[in-house]
């Protein structure tokens, strides 16, 4: 665990594996943090350097938090310019890290090597209850139940709601609403970079469809859906998402 300054605020990030191997960078979804990668953070680093930092003002990292995925684009490529330090980079995201990424391989194609979409779309837009209720100052309490699958246990449930709980309504109202108002749909042909594409079947936040639109947009671009699992498939489906990103990246490898 280690923090980088970034245009002066300190920013944490949890790593694992070797310095020499390749790198993963892996960016969490709103209102969450580093947290929700802990399973990649031990299940990657024997055949990758794994990072998973905590954005402006969520978990440990200093604040605030950007007001735009475009802002959150910005901060990832100076995070990333200064940590990562291996021929071979590969940037995930898990739902609104996941527009990062997107955002990321738009506009600096030549930093990346490949990009790992997890639970997320091109476009994302936000129930305006979720917003009123964060705007308000409270937490979306029912948030839980589109959250994860039906099927999940009462474990991942409290895992995924404390991690939630974590971030302040104020951070997650900003966070929802730079969501809510990101859509880059009529660009995603530009995408050139390697993709995996990752969906939980059961996921009702960013539905199938919205892996299934990635897939047809992204020349090239890989699909792989996750039986049993919703949108928190890190959480819920670790050992299926470790295996299918480690398989992708080996196969890049080889090219």
């Amino acid at each position: 665990m280690a923090f980088a300054e970034i245009k002066g605020k300190k920013i944490f990030f949890a790593e694992e594996g070797a310095d020499n191997k390749d790198s993963i960078v892996l960016i969490h979804g709103a209102g969450c943090n580093h947290k929700v990668w802990r399973a990649q953070l031990s299940g990657l680093s024997g055949h990758f350097r794994v990072l998973a930092v905590d954005l402006p003002g969520h978990g440990l990292s200093d604040g605030p938090p950007m007001s735009s995925i475009s802002g959150y684009t910005q901060f990832a490529r100076d995070f990333t310019g200064q940590v990562v330090k291996n021929k071979r980079f590969y940037l995930g995201g898990h739902s609104m890290g996941g527009a990062i990424t997107l955002n990321y391989a738009l506009d600096f194609p030549a930093d990346l090597d490949g990009i790992i979409l997890v639970a997320t779309g091109s476009r994302l837009r936000v129930n305006k209850a979720v917003l009123e209720t964060y705007q308000k100052g409270r937490h979306y309490e029912q948030l839980i139940n589109y959250a994860v699958s039906k099927s999940a246990t009462k474990e991942i449930r409290d895992a995924v709601q404390e991690i939630k709980k974590e971030s302040p309504p104020s951070v997650c109202f900003n966070d929802y609403t730079a969501c809510d108002n990101f859509d880059v749909s009529d660009r995603l042909a530009g995408i050139t970079t390697p993709t995996l594409v990752t969906c939980g079947k059961d996921d009702m936040l960013t539905p199938p469809k919205y892996s299934d639109f990635l897939v047809q947009a992204i020349q090239g671009s890989l699909l792989k859906k996750i039986e049993g699992s919703g949108h928190f498939i890190c959480i819920e489906k670790p050992d299926f998402l470790n295996a299918n990103i480690i398989d992708f990246l080996s196969a890049l490898k080889e090219v």
